[in-house]
């Protein structure tokens, strides 16, 4: 699969932001930051851009200035090049432990939950997708975002493949819980979003 030619994920971030603003919300929870630099000042990259496949979901949350970020990591070197990127107020935050021990011990609503913490490519990374929302479900509330990248792929031996049935990846096991459960999908493709009712 030539993955330059996978959407980016840059338009579906921003789509779940429009209805974290229409819904009137405030604290987005990311687990997993940039790692890569960035040297320009648009998000918007060009096909030759090295980082093209990367949504910028951390610079993109920013963004949002009246709202509360947290963003979890795992690796201290992501995160140091997210602290280098966000404009810190005392509303933003990187933190940097597992984000599944981060869930467990958060004790406040999360109104949009970003999942793109475990490489889609990772042995087990459907099962600490899904590890991550139930640990997180404590937190959701009624008119909370779910939003999960890399839904459009799988990994197989021969490397990235078109997900089979339209929705796979990070989100294999997770979005049929959550259709379970009672959430809805708004949108899918590169990144897959879903709201309760």
């Amino acid at each position: 699969m030539d993955l330059s030619k996978r959407d980016t994920p840059e338009s579906y971030i921003r789509m779940a932001l429009e209805e974290f603003k229409r819904r009137g919300l405030h604290t987005i929870l990311e687990l997993g930051c940039i790692r890569v630099p960035v040297a320009h000042a648009a998000f918007k990259c060009s096909l030759s851009c090295p980082t093209r496949c990367d949504g910028h979901s951390t610079l993109l949350f920013d963004s949002v200035l009246q709202a509360e970020l947290i963003s979890v990591d795992i690796s201290e070197k992501a995160c140091n090049i997210a602290r280098k990127h966000l404009n810190y107020t005392p509303q933003k935050n990187i933190i940097c432990m597992d984000a599944i021990e981060y869930l467990k011990k958060r004790n406040h609503k999360i109104d949009l939950l970003y999942l793109d913490a475990w490489d889609a490519n990772l042995k087990d990374s459907a099962e600490k997708h899904l590890e991550a929302y139930q640990a997180a479900k404590k937190n959701l509330h009624d008119q909370s975002i779910v939003l999960i990248d890399d839904t459009d792929v799988r990994w197989t031996d021969d490397g990235f493949q078109p997900a089979e049935n339209g929705i796979d990846g990070k989100g294999r096991l997770l979005i049929p819980k959550m259709e379970q459960e009672g959430w809805n999908i708004i949108f899918t493709g590169r990144q897959t979003m879903l709201v309760m009712g």
